[in-house]
Order: C-alpha cells, then structure tokens, then sequence
C-alpha cells in the first residue's frame, strides 16, 4: 500500500514537470505577433518601394516631347559656346566658324551701264550724270540717252536738279521710259534737288530725255542708282 502511494506521487510529480506553464506560452506568443507585425511593416515598406521604382522606371520613358531631361554632358565635349562665338574669357580673341558671308550689294550705279544710244549726250562727275539742253535745232530738240537693263533691276533711285538754266523761271523738263512706254515726266527750275523713284521690274530698256526752252541749260541726275 506505501508502495502504490509512492509511485503515484511520483507520477504525479513527472507529470507536472511536463505540464507546459501557461504564462510562458502567453509571453511565447506575444514576441512571435511582434515578430510577425514587424515582418509585415517591413513587407509593406519594400513593396511601396517596389512600386514608386516601378512608376519611375514607367513613366520616364513616356514622358511628353519637351518634357524629358537634358542629356549630360559627354566627357571630353567641347563647349558649344565657345564654338559658336561665345564672349572670350581673359582677353582671349572670340572663336569664328569661318569667313563672314559677303554682303549682297544693293544694287549698281546708273554711271557703271554703258549707254546702248546717246552716250554723248550725257556726262559723268563722280556718281552723277549730266545732261545739258538740246540746241533747239531741227536736228537737235532734245537730248537722249538709253540703257540696256535686262530685267535685272526693281527701280531707278535719283535725285533730280537743275544744274544751269538760263534764270530762275526757265524750266527743263526730264521724261523717262521703260520698254518704250513713258514711265516719269517731271518739270523742274532751279533749286532744291527732288528725289524721284521709278519702277523698273522687269524692264529691258531705260530711256532718259531732257528738253528745254533755251540750250545753255543742263539737268543733273545726282547719284543714280539701280537696286536689283
């Protein structure tokens, strides 16, 4: 009977040594929620990082024409400014690309065409020309001169003045024709030059006419220009 007692005393005794503590397993499973928590925040963390990495990597190479960053720049590039004609940095002269363009002329001088007809009535001083008055003879009632034009020129640019003239009242007169069609009639006294334009596109001929009361008078064509 003693022996009986003492064996279930002793079973009693391994099986409390067995028995797990139910404070432990709380603690137990409260490190492991922490753990499990953690885990997740750090899960949720990559994958919004995952996601913003995405979207960039997505929307750079589909952005809008204008809208895309500028290239960096590549080692041993030179710079452009300099290459363009940049200001020069410590007196040092600025870069050039060459010889600089000719200008197109505007035109050419009305003294540089040779006349086709009448240059013997016309005189050169410098870039004008002069045309003195007829005699009033049968022969010889007025003064002409003509050029050849080409169609290469837009108008016939002068300033008109009378250079003698017998007094202050005589008037001269100066007609100008293109093509055979008369085109400019001025009558002019002494005085202040007057600037006269005459169209010229696509003519082929230019005729210049003086006529005059009395023969000791002459018209000058100051600076006659034709622009092309």
């Amino acid at each position: 009977m003693i022996r009986r007692s003492e064996d279930s005393a002793v079973t009693s005794t391994a099986d409390s040594g067995r028995r797990p503590d139910p404070g432990g397993h709380s603690t137990a499973n409260t490190v492991a929620t922490w753990i499990q928590v953690i885990l997740g925040g750090l899960g949720v963390s990559v994958a919004i990082a995952a996601l913003v990495i995405a979207y960039f990597a997505w929307i750079r190479p589909h952005s809008p024409p204008g809208e895309t960053a500028a290239p960096s720049p590549v080692p041993g590039a030179t710079n452009a400014a300099a290459e363009t004609g940049a200001l020069p940095q410590h007196g040092s002269a600025p870069a050039t690309s060459g010889a600089a363009p000719t200008a197109t002329p505007p035109g050419d001088a009305l003294t540089s065409l040779t006349p086709v007809f009448g240059g013997h009535n016309v005189r050169t001083t410098g870039a004008d020309l002069t045309i003195a008055c007829p005699t009033g003879q049968t022969n010889d009632l007025r003064r002409t001169v003509e050029y050849d034009l080409l169609g290469k020129y837009r108008s016939l640019d002068v300033e008109l003045q009378v250079a003698k003239a017998r007094d202050a009242d005589t008037p001269l007169q100066w007609k100008v024709f293109t093509d055979g069609q008369l085109a400019a009639n001025h009558v002019l006294k002494r005085g202040t030059p007057v600037p006269v334009q005459v169209d010229l596109t696509g003519k082929q001929k230019l005729r210049l006419q003086v006529t005059c009361q009395f023969p000791d008078g002459e018209m000058t064509l100051r600076n006659p220009t034709l622009p092309r």
